[in-house]
């Protein structure tokens, strides 16, 4: 914490399987699944360039361009991220990889994502001990 400042940000994110790859008990998803909004509001850029559409494809199984061939911007607005999207608002979720194995769409409306700087366990406790969870939820 001591190399910490006010404005940075740890993101952790409610349980997520990663497009069903880490088993994660959940409960019950909504009956009827909207279009991902990932797929309408970023992509990720993994150490090695590789460009996937959402963070649950982390181990890169159905990349969507590469950043040291293609501008990011190409990437965007490319055929591919055309047809994932496309697929999505027809509701055909099982013709885009890792989708059809997905539950973790409900987080990307960003409602599962924490600041873990703002929670007890990252708290400053006094004497370098663990101090009780309500001393430090008062004082924040």
């Amino acid at each position: 914490r001591p190399l910490l400042r006010d404005q940075d940000f740890i993101m952790t994110i409610e349980p997520s399987t990663f497009g069903g790859s880490v088993p994660v008990a959940l409960g019950q998803l909504a009956p009827e699944r909207p279009p991902c909004r990932w797929l309408f509001e970023a992509l990720i850029v993994l150490q090695d360039g590789t460009v996937t559409m959402c963070g649950t494809d982390w181990d890169a199984h159905a990349p969507v361009g590469h950043a040291l061939e293609q501008s990011l911007a190409d990437i965007w607005h490319g055929e591919e991220m055309q047809r994932r999207r496309a697929a999505h608002i027809a509701q055909r979720f099982d013709a885009v990889l890792p989708c059809a194995a997905c539950t973790d769409w409900p987080l990307a409306d960003g409602s599962g994502y924490r600041n873990v700087l703002r929670t007890a366990i990252f708290a400053p406790a006094r004497d370098h001990a663990l101090a009780p969870r309500e001393q430090i939820e008062s004082s924040m």
